[in-house]
């Protein structure tokens, strides 16, 4: 049995997204790739974790967890390793935070057995660039022509409710937004494709997949009852929203260069 087990009343640290007071400061030098990680433990902190306590860092999370370093600071007595499987395995105040799935068992074993082995360093390769680490760029290489012709695939990365308002024109849709495969992407940049979907969640509970389109547009006319909480699903993974919102036109933060506490564009997990 890990040293986990025995510590299963300490509710410190942040695992994915959201702002613990219990961990705030973030050390010099945090930040780029997940240098010195395991391949499994940096896919698991990838996968759960960098969404929000990335580089840089979003929606409130006081710390970085990205570098063996990040993970083997420690808090109390504990690593921020060692707290941030207790926070995935608490079911009072999990991380990642709701709506988002729990961590998996085989996940959290994953993070347990390096814990347990004594968190030996590792290479996988110097670590792939987060989607929020690298330039400015339209990944796909193509772009949208059309001016302000109507049509669902105009203006990928644009307000869509606010330019819809401010014309006049066009459908009048509740929620809108652009997902790209990195996250600096231009305005009028074609986003990603794939088999992907956005999940809102508004204030009733209610749950809506709403599918990308041919350029990574998403939009919804429907009746949400807001504050809404909103995630990227795509290749068996997903990336949460930090915090309910009061508004559905999702490009307004999520711009190329992020507003409003945004780290840029809405991403791929």
């Amino acid at each position: 049995m890990s040293r986990i087990s025995s510590l299963a009343a300490v509710l410190l640290a942040c695992a994915a997204c959201g702002n613990d007071h219990g961990l705030i400061g973030d050390p010099p030098g945090g930040g780029g790739t997940s240098a010195g990680l395991p391949c499994d433990v940096e896919e698991v902190i990838g996968a759960q974790c960098q969404g929000c306590h990335g580089s840089p860092l979003a929606g409130n999370a006081p710390i970085r967890l990205v570098t063996y370093e990040d993970l083997a600071r420690k808090k109390g007595g504990l690593t921020i390793a060692e707290l941030s499987v207790m926070r995935m395995r608490d079911t009072v105040k999990p991380m990642p935070p709701a709506p988002s799935t729990p961590v998996s068992t085989a996940d959290t074993g994953v993070l347990e057995s390096w814990i347990a082995a004594g968190m030996p360093k590792g290479d996988c390769g110097g670590g792939e660039p987060g989607p929020f680490d690298v330039p400015a760029t339209c990944t796909t290489g193509h772009t949208w022509t059309g001016g302000n012709h109507e049509s669902p695939l105009m203006h990928p990365g644009a307000a869509c409710i606010t330019c819809h308002k401010a014309s006049g024109e066009g459908p009048r849709y509740t929620v809108a937004g652009t997902v790209y495969a990195t996250g600096h992407e231009p305005t009028d940049c074609n986003g990603a494709t794939g088999s992907i979907f956005v999940e809102i969640t508004d204030a009733a509970n209610l749950k809506t997949q709403l599918p990308v389109n041919s350029v990574g547009n998403f939009f919804s006319r429907a009746a949400f009852k807001f504050p809404i909480r909103a995630k990227v699903i795509a290749n068996g993974k997903e990336r949460v929203m930090v915090g309910p919102q009061a508004s559905g036109d999702c490009n307004t933060c999520h711009s190329q260069t992020g507003n409003t506490m945004a780290p840029g564009r809405i991403a791929l997990p």
